[in-house]
């Protein structure tokens, strides 16, 4: 089985920066977010130039099956998980401090791009929730205007983006069940002779966005939409939908490779013989970081 390293990006709301993102995140460790019924634990650190990650799931299952085969003989043994252990799954990242943007690692079962984007998202939630209510407390006697207020300067929550290839884009629109939207950046050379001609000239891009009606089926929309992606003035493309369970998918065109790496998950596997309050030092976290600064042009 391998393992794979996957573009990401994170697209915070205002008033939070990925500062105040990783530093709640780092002080809520050993507290799990709960999802899809699984235990979710996260860990972070600042080294530098990226926020590094490991996040833990782990699953209920007490027991295991065992395969065994020869020539003559097959056995199916189910195993005890060891008494007070959990099963669990392991999933590295770095993300960049200054752009939002860098590296997921996953491999087949663990937790998936589009949930670690969940995860993040419900960690975000509750710092935003705190904010909040700490702006409004240090009000003391206040009007709802003012309450108001507080709670429009903390708008939005948090977004999370697949970073993709061109040849990779059409094949993961036309897994969408819905779409939603659709914005796209493109040079200011294409819109000379539009009304934005005078005003274009001063910039380097134009951005366009589509939103369309709510249960838009993606099969009306993949083949405008990936014609339009095609135009060779076209620099930049993002998909907003759900996909066939109804959970939110985000897929963003860049000129980026399919993958940033792929390795043997037994051999990596074996270096997980730590505590996850230690992982930024981990070989693996090592190799993480000689990717990233490979690629660094595409998280700067």
């Amino acid at each position: 089985m391998d393992i794979k390293l996957l573009g990401i990006e994170l697209e915070l709301g205002k008033g939070i920066s990925l500062t105040d993102f990783f530093k709640h995140i780092d002080q809520a460790k050993g507290t799990p977010i709960v999802l899809f019924k699984y235990g979710r634990f996260m860990y972070v650190k600042d080294i530098g130039t990226y926020y590094a990650g490991l996040l833990i799931t782990t699953k209920d299952h007490k027991k295991f099956l065992e395969f065994t085969h020869d020539a003559e003989n097959a056995k199916l043994q189910a195993k005890d998980v060891t008494e007070g252990a959990q099963l669990a799954d392991f999933n590295f990242f770095l993300i960049n401090k200054a752009t939002g943007r860098g590296i997921y690692q996953y491999y087949h079962n663990s937790c998936s791009l589009n949930t670690f984007g969940m995860v993040c998202k419900k960690h975000y939630d509750v710092l935003r929730s705190q904010k909040i209510h700490s702006g409004i407390a240090a009000l003391g006697k206040s009007t709802s205007k003012q309450e108001k207020a507080i709670r429009d300067s903390y708008a939005g929550t948090l977004k999370w983006n697949m970073l993709v290839r061109p040849e990779a884009f059409e094949e993961l629109v036309k897994q969408f069940k819905t779409i939603k939207s659709l914005t796209v950046s493109i040079t200011t050379l294409a819109y000379q002779k539009t009304l934005f001609g005078p005003i274009s000239r001063h910039a380097k891009r134009m951005t366009q966005g589509f939103r369309f009606p709510e249960n838009a089926q993606s099969g009306d929309l993949v083949k405008d939409i990936t014609d339009l992606v095609a135009i060779p003035e076209l620099e930049t493309a993002k998909v907003e939908g759900k996909d066939e369970h109804g959970l939110h998918q985000t897929v963003k065109l860049e000129n980026t490779p399919d993958s940033f790496g792929t390795f043997d998950y037994d051999r990596v596997a074996a270096m997980m013989n730590l505590s996850p309050t230690e992982f930024a030092e981990s070989p693996f976290m090592q190799e993480l970081l000689k990717v990233a600064e490979e690629k660094k042009a595409l998280f700067h």
